[in-house]
């Protein structure tokens, strides 16, 4: 996906008409996006990214499991700018 500075998100048509995409986040590195997609199947996951939805390029990831749950937002560590190990 290239970059384009002042822009809206390429697929943010997508965003709105594919509910499966459900976060997009602009990023540093090699990639100028990354987002989450849930999709039931690799098959559906492939028609939807074969799909015209803005993206030139793209390379996946696929999750196997989840370790541990995802927690809420470190808030005391936000608040109070301390890392928590400390």
């Amino acid at each position: 996906m290239q970059c384009h500075i002042g822009w809206l998100f390429p697929g943010q048509r997508a965003r709105s008409s594919h509910q499966e995409i459900v976060d997009c986040y602009n990023a540093s590195g090699g990639y100028d996006y990354l987002l989450k997609i849930i999709a039931p199947t690799i098959s559906m996951f492939q028609d939807l990214m074969e799909d015209d939805i803005g993206i030139e390029k793209f390379a996946s990831r696929i999750v196997l499991r989840q370790p541990y749950p995802q927690r809420g937002e470190p808030l005391n560590v936000i608040a109070h700018g301390v890392a928590s190990w400390k």
